[in-house]
């Protein structure tokens, strides 16, 4: 079967391409490339300093900020994060944690990372410096991008009255706006008005308060009143060409534009990690045409049933299907390559892994492999044991008297039973964003009108079914966090009542809330797998407090 030079046709007119996302994620992982040699032991752990570590299907994150959250005020330099590494692993093989099922695929996510930042670090100090008029010419070509415009966070009543209604229709609705911003000032709760008396169908929903608001996006009329107010001022009705406002400044947030010191070094940093990566990139080339690699992406078709068929060959080196598929294990991205029906361009990402490995083992005494190695393996040990609780074998009693000493921590999660309706504006799927607001307030209007008078919240929602599109009984558990709080507009609706109009995907829904069952203790049984978790996270977090006061101690002694 005919194979792929690597350096040569399809892979040598991309430039190395399967080499840009690693060194790319690298430098965005990692932060400016720090130069050094690679040849020393105590540097050769360096790399591992800076790796992130993929704890999602589709991102890694950086090692250092979970630290940090442990050891406040502390410089975490390479040194630092040494020693966090140390004692942290050490505490990981303790509980056996080395030994995991899952540990062997978070060492090789690491060693590949690791690998290509070692890569990057030996060409960070061979290429030329970064001039002060090179770092000139960024500055001035990344001009706009430097610049923050001016955003204003504030809380808002509206009032629907376009200038083209009957002259009438806007006195009315100047009227209740007026009267609504005389009870603001009047020291009456502001979101509570918002969620009231709001024509925008979203003020159910985020009360009213709008957060990183661009100005230039704004009226100039709200604009002008928003830019010369204090927070916690109220002022309106203001009038736009839309209806009216009513307004409470929270936060002003000025336009800035950064200064050439500002950022001066921040791009240096970048231009100078643009050129190692250059260069890395050349020499990763050449090295791969004078190791003559081939790939065979022909294979991979047969890699389930044939995990030993070779999919890359050169001088030196070989990698198998089984090869391969560790690869994808330990990089989700190039996983994600494979299902999106790029399978060359993963495997060409791997090649870049490989030939980069052989030249550093070749570049490196036994040594050196060995410091990097440990390095990589206390840094993985490290991370498990920050990001989720050890499993623990615990006797049954244990769990139950947990459990009794922490009954108010077991609960059954509240439920709620309703039906609900969904009125789908016309035209849902061409509107554009504005014209999907006014559509909705429109509408909201309406069905206001329509239940004005209803004896009841049954009455009202037999009303409203006539005109809705979707009619659906539901019966659900509530989430208790507050974000799930935020978004169940319901969770706050008492048994008998409709909740307040809210947005959905093609237009305004809204539910009648028909029984609510409250939260009860649970048994232990009932409880089943959360003592245990609860159990195991207490522990962890017990566990993380001593291990980050040893390393405190550590890192202040002389």
């Amino acid at each position: 079967m005919g194979g792929v030079f690597l350096f040569r046709g399809f892979a040598m007119n991309r430039r190395l391409w399967g080499l840009v996302p690693l060194l790319a994620l690298s430098a965005l992982a990692c932060g400016p490339v720090k130069p050094h040699s690679g040849t020393p032991p105590s540097e050769v752990v360096a790399p591992v300093d800076g790796i992130g570590i993929v704890v999602s299907p589709r991102e890694p994150v950086a090692f250092a900020p979970l630290v940090a959250r442990w050891l406040p005020g502390i410089e975490l330099d390479a040194a630092a994060l040494r020693v966090v590494d140390a004692h942290l692993a050490r505490r990981a093989r303790g509980l056996g944690l080395d030994r995991v099922e899952d540990f062997e695929s978070s060492r090789q996510a690491l060693e590949v990372r690791a690998l290509m930042e070692a890569w990057l670090g030996l060409h960070a100090g061979l290429v030329a410096a970064v001039s002060d008029e090179e770092v000139r010419a960024e500055f001035d070509a990344l001009g706009e991008a430097l610049h923050r415009p001016a955003t204003v966070d504030f809380e808002h009543i509206f009032f629907l009255s376009p200038e083209e209604w009957p002259a009438e229709a806007q006195a009315a609705s100047a009227a209740e706006a007026e009267a609504v911003a005389a009870r603001a000032r009047a020291g009456e709760d502001f979101n509570e008005l918002a969620t009231r008396h709001s024509h925008l169908p979203s003020a159910a929903e985020d009360r009213g308060l709008l957060r990183g608001a661009p100005v230039a996006r704004l009226h100039a009329a709200l604009a002008g009143e928003l830019e010369a107010m204090r927070p916690g001022e109220i002022r309106g009705p203001i009038r736009t060409p839309f209806g009216y406002e009513v307004v409470r400044l929270v936060e002003w947030h000025a336009a800035t534009s950064a200064t050439f010191e500002e950022v001066r070094e921040e791009l240096r940093a970048r231009l100078e990690a643009g050129r190692a990566q250059a260069a890395a990139m050349e020499t990763l080339e050449a090295a791969g045409e004078a190791r003559g690699v081939r790939l065979e992406p022909g294979r991979l078709a047969e890699c389930e049933a044939h995990p030993e068929a070779l999919v890359l060959e050169g001088d030196g080196l070989r990698a198998t299907c089984a090869d391969f598929a560790g690869f994808l294990r330990a990089m989700p991205e190039a996983e994600y390559l494979v299902e999106s029906g790029r399978s060359e361009r993963a495997l060409a990402l791997f090649a870049s892994n490989v030939i980069a490995r052989a030249e550093l083992v070749k570049r490196w005494s036994a040594a050196e492999r060995a410091a990097f190695d440990e390095a990589v393996v206390r840094r993985a040990l490290a991370y498990r044991l920050l990001s989720r609780p050890p499993t623990l074998d615990v006797d049954e009693a244990i769990l139950r008297e947990f459990h009794a000493r922490n009954a108010e921590r077991f609960h059954t999660p509240p439920q709620v039973s309703g039906t609900f309706l969904e009125f789908a504006a016309a035209d849902a799927a061409t509107l554009t964003g504005p014209q999907m607001q006014l559509r909705r307030t429109l509408l909201t209007l309406e069905l206001r009108e329509l239940v004005a008078d209803a004896a009841d919240a049954r009455q009202a929602l037999e009303r409203l079914a006539e005109r809705a599109t979707t009619r659906k009984e539901f019966h659900r558990l509530c989430q208790t966090d507050a974000q799930a709080m935020e978004r169940d507009n319901f969770y706050d609706t008492a048994a008998g009542e409709l909740t307040p109009f809210f947005r959905t995907r093609r237009g305004l829904g809204v539910t009648l809330i028909t029984e609510r069952i409250e939260p009860r203790p649970q048994s232990f049984e009932e409880a089943g797998a959360r003592v245990r978790g609860l159990y195991e996270h207490d522990g962890w977090m017990a566990m993380l407090e001593t291990a980050f006061a040893d390393i405190r101690g550590t890192l202040a002694a002389p």
